[in-house]
């Protein structure tokens, strides 16, 4: 018989590789600079790991507490040691997992802790150089020296008291980034003393 039936088959399939280690990133809902302590912390793997605890993380001038978290969430707060650069990091093979995969190192997360008020400057009563009669009803002030070396100077606030430091004249307002100012129309009494006042603000 010439004829020939093949009943031979073929079988198909797909090979799949699994070639990805989970990887975790670091953020908090403070921004840099922060003079917040503790500072709130978030990890999130992209993927669901085993064998994370608070002792895989690394801190650079902080301590950590509140750990908590499973599957890929993780939230952990960390108390700066001093003002400066505050960093987290996760090593790499410190969790795995559900195919007992390791995970790779994260990117390191730094933020600016600046808990220190600014240095104070000098305030002038006056438009210049300090004087000691100014005509009403206008009174002016500037003021110089207040610095921040670690997270810089945001704005600056100004208020005129009848004692040092009061405000019974006119409560702190906010200057802007202006190191002199100028008030008119105030209800002032002739040959009475004012005291005018400055403080800054710094970025954190």
């Amino acid at each position: 018989d010439s004829a020939y039936n093949d009943n031979s088959g073929e079988l198909k399939f797909t090979l799949g590789i699994y070639d990805y280690n989970p990887k975790a990133s670091i953020s908090s809902t403070e921004t840099s600079p922060t003079n917040k302590t503790p500072i709130p912390i978030k990890v999130q793997f992209d993927y669901d790991v085993t064998g994370f605890v608070s002792g895989d993380v690394t801190l650079g001038n902080a301590s950590i507490s509140n750990f908590a978290g499973s599957g890929s969430d993780y939230t952990f707060d960390v108390t700066p040691s001093a003002d400066g650069n505050v960093t987290v990091d996760i090593a790499s093979d410190v969790a795995n997992d559900s195919f007992n995969v390791n995970n790779i190192a994260s990117d390191q997360f730094l933020i600016v802790s600046d808990r220190t008020v600014p240095i104070v400057g000098t305030v002038n009563d006056g438009s210049a150089n300090d004087i000691d009669i100014q005509n009403i009803p206008i009174l002016n002030a500037n003021w110089t020296g207040f610095s921040d070396a670690l997270s810089g100077i945001a704005s600056y606030e100004w208020a005129i008291g009848i004692s040092s430091g009061g405000t019974e004249i006119l409560d702190w307002t906010n200057a802007g980034n202006t190191t002199s100012v100028s008030k008119n129309n105030l209800n002032l009494i002739n040959d009475q003393i004012y005291y005018i006042s400055a403080r800054a603000i710094d970025k954190a």
